[in-house]
């Protein structure tokens, strides 16, 4: 996950996952290991929670910063997948995948039906979706790790 944060006023962006250390190098050569050891449970408009890290720098001192954000992805396209079309024994060409526009909440059974039956014209029998930034507990992992298939 990306994770932003800052040290001595510098911004880092990093892509990171708990129990995952990397290497950052910071101000003139100096370097510095960074962990997450926490994933807070604080959404925001613009993030999604935020991150403890524990930021060890090369001299030994160990910084512990509680100011780290996990920002939403914007632009994020979620494709609905395995569509499965009442279409009363018709022939049809209806897609079985289609990009949910932004509006529509992912976890809203219903608003999704709606959607592709009001802008395909047929009823839904079911979908497949996909898992998303909130799908995610306090520690950063999936809820149900796998696909919810509604139907």
């Amino acid at each position: 996950m990306k994770v932003l944060f800052d040290i001595d006023g510098i911004a880092y962006e990093l892509e990171l996952s708990k129990g995952e250390t990397k290497r950052i190098k910071y101000k003139s050569g100096k370097f510095a290991n960074v962990s997450i050891n926490k994933i807070g449970n604080e959404p925001t408009e613009t993030s999604i929670g935020s991150a403890y890290l524990r930021i060890e720098f090369d001299n030994g001192n160990v910084w512990h910063s509680k100011d780290a954000v996990i920002p939403k992805v914007k632009d994020e396209k979620i494709i609905i997948t395995d569509i499965c079309w009442e279409t009363d024994g018709e022939e049809v060409d209806l897609p079985k995948a289609v990009e949910l526009p932004s509006n529509i909440d992912v976890h809203d059974d219903d608003a999704i039906c709606n959607y592709l039956s009001d802008t395909y014209g047929w009823l839904v029998i079911g979908f497949s979706v996909p898992m998303v930034d909130d799908d995610r507990d306090e520690f950063g992992e999936y809820v149900n790790g796998v696909e919810a298939k509604v139907s």
